[in-house]
């Protein structure tokens, strides 16, 4: 996200500051990242597989 914003307060926008979709844009991206980490790590316990074999299988 930080690449983005980076980019953006780099190109000239004639108001000189980021329009309000872009900034209600980046925050739904947000948004939507956190929760499907959340829902990656959630389903990581639940579905929650060997981890030791499957960790000692990767490591071969």
């Amino acid at each position: 996200m930080s690449q983005i914003r980076h980019i953006l307060s780099h190109t000239p926008t004639g108001l000189g500051q980021i329009p309000k979709p872009l900034m209600l844009l980046e925050r739904g991206v947000k948004a939507i990242i956190v929760a499907m980490i959340v829902l990656g790590l959630h389903r990581v316990f639940i579905a929650n597989i060997n981890w030791d074999e499957f960790y000692f299988l990767s490591l071969v």
